[in-house]
């Protein structure tokens, strides 16, 4: 008899973890006018919040590592998720904190982005190539998604409460990894 898969499985995570590499840089260019109004920003001081995270990962990629041998992959997973889920709901405050929380949201998605392929290895090697793939293919797919929502949304709701709202799937992926963590 064959052993029955749960619902929520590895490949799911997998597919919540490339979200989370997208979201929180995906939802600021749409809403950036609205930014600009709220905290009177002007083009260059929004040019550098949109490079925030490019800048983190230029320079934290190679930190990465070191955190992820220090903590191993499950903890250094819960620490660069709740890194995201407290960052974006705080980056709203005021324009310091709005840098301060893109900074943090960089250096988490820096250390999501070399965690993952990790895990894929560590948790399912003989299904590394198409969970990569999967990793790979949903990037893109969130960040079109999102990229969609976000403006509509935020004439909607207000830019603030978008932003906020991008610590749901941090909140979600969280819970996903102890679920999977239960699993094994």
């Amino acid at each position: 008899m064959k052993k029955r898969q749960p619902f929520f499985n590895f490949s799911w995570e997998i597919f919540l973890i490339a979200g989370n590499l997208r979201l929180t840089i995906i939802v600021i260019p749409p809403i950036s006018s609205y930014i600009m109004q709220s905290f009177d920003l002007d083009q260059t001081k929004i040019g550098l919040l949109t490079s925030i995270p490019l800048i983190c990962f230029g320079l934290l990629s190679v930190l990465a590592p070191l955190v992820i041998r220090k903590l191993g992959s499950y903890r250094t997973m819960i620490t660069a998720l709740g890194i995201l889920i407290i960052a974006n709901f705080f980056r709203v405050l005021s324009a310091p904190w709005l840098f301060v929380g893109s900074f943090f949201t960089g250096a988490a998605i820096t250390i999501l982005n070399i965690l993952t392929p990790t895990v894929i290895v560590e948790r399912a090697p003989k299904h590394a190539n198409v969970l990569n793939g999967l990793y790979t293919a949903t990037l893109n797919l969130w960040a079109a998604g999102i990229g969609y929502l976000v403006a509509p949304l935020a004439k909607q709701i207000g830019w603030q409460a978008v932003v906020q709202l991008t610590s749901i799937l941090p909140i979600i992926t969280l819970a996903g990894w102890f679920l999977i963590k239960k699993q094994n």
